[in-house]
């Protein structure tokens, strides 16, 4: 689970791994501020994620 916050309010909550998220990294940004996002996790997983900059949120790419 991840719990994105901005301006102090929760805006997403976000559910993959099924242990501790202990790693994160970003991939270069697109037009508009699109960019992949890798997490990995203690339950020996990896999981990349799609931020879609318009919305500020982990969505899908409509590209």
């Amino acid at each position: 689970m991840c719990l994105l916050f901005k301006q102090r309010k929760l805006t997403q909550i976000v559910f993959g791994h099924r242990d501790v998220v202990t790693c994160l990294a970003r991939s270069e940004s697109y037009i508009g501020g699109d960019c992949y996002v890798l997490s990995g996790s203690r339950d020996a997983t990896l999981l990349l994620w799609y931020w879609n900059g318009k919305s500020s949120s982990i969505g899908e790419n409509t590209a």
